[in-house]
């Protein structure tokens, strides 16, 4: 119950039968997100989607508990870095990086196969990592 009780205090806007439900919802995101970080899967939209979370996490210290509760847990630093994450380029320990690079070893493959290398139009050459 305490949980729902401080799901409420960071969340004035939202009526109280609301409570429950948005306390859930932002929970199980906050998993899904955070398994999904772990994994590497979809990384960039993860990070994103994190870095939103935590800045309306911020917002809702803030406007609950006052800015230093929300400086103390360093939430919008956290916030910042999962939008920092969200700009790199390249994920190189992720399930993302593995699929890219499945797909670019299937397109090298098929050029290979077709033995038309001229009309090919993945380069052979793999790209420096």
């Amino acid at each position: 119950m305490h949980f729902v009780a401080y799901a409420a205090k960071l969340n004035p806007w939202f009526p109280n039968g609301m409570i429950p439900v948005v306390a859930w919802f932002v929970t199980v995101g906050e998993m899904l997100l955070a398994m999904d970080l772990l994994l590497g899967f979809h990384t960039r939209v993860s990070a994103q989607l994190s870095g939103w979370l935590l800045l309306a996490f911020a917002i809702g210290m803030t406007a609950g508990t006052g800015i230093k509760s929300a400086l103390n847990a360093s939430v919008f630093s956290a916030s910042a870095g999962a939008f920092l994450l969200a700009t790199s380029a390249e994920y190189p320990f992720s399930f993302d990086s593995l699929r890219r690079r499945e797909k670019r070893d299937a397109a090298l493959n098929a050029c290979i196969r077709s033995q038309a290398k001229n009309t090919c139009h993945t380069s052979l050459v793999p790209h420096p990592r």
